[in-house]
């Protein structure tokens, strides 16, 4: 994708969020190229965080955690689950820090995303989310500082499933 489309891609991502709140996920037409790296290190959304903050969705109740079908990855602030029989992300935050822990997520179709826990430290919380059946997903346990607005801390390493 060239660097006009991706600008045009921010900007319509960034007034549907302004117009919902903040509180939506972007189904990309197309993927972008530096989105996804791999599962040997590399962050999935490295040069990503800027637009990431206009897909931000808060967890819609906070629960119990998740049951042990789900996959999870731990950063030194977060832990962030994905149960693939729901579509649902479970995000603790284990550090009272400040800042919220969150799942940044993205399909192999180009839907991205992430789930914040606005409920604070030792709390778990879920978003429920609709994906298409038999894809994949990738996804990373991150931290979010809403005061600066900014992605910060350390990242786990990021892990795959199928939805």
């Amino acid at each position: 994708m060239n660097g006009l489309m991706q600008k045009a891609w921010l900007v319509t991502l960034l007034v549907a969020a302004s117009k919902l709140g903040g509180s939506v996920d972007a189904e990309a037409s197309a993927a972008q190229p530096d989105a996804a790296k791999d599962d040997q290190g590399s962050d999935i959304f490295e040069s990503e965080a800027p637009r990431l903050q206009g897909i931000l969705t808060d967890a819609n109740k906070a629960v119990t955690g998740p049951s042990s079908a789900a996959r999870c990855v731990r950063s030194s602030g977060s832990i962030a689950c994905f149960l693939p029989n729901g579509d649902k992300f479970y995000v603790k935050d284990i550090k009272a820090d400040g800042a919220s822990a969150v799942a940044v997520w993205e399909t192999d179709y180009g839907r991205r995303g992430v789930c914040r826990n606005p409920y604070g430290a030792d709390q778990w919380a879920v978003c429920d989310y609709n994906f298409r059946e038999n894809r994949t997903i990738r996804w990373q346990a991150w931290q979010y500082d809403g005061d600066t607005g900014r992605f910060v801390g350390d990242k786990s390493w990021p892990v795959r499933s199928r939805t």
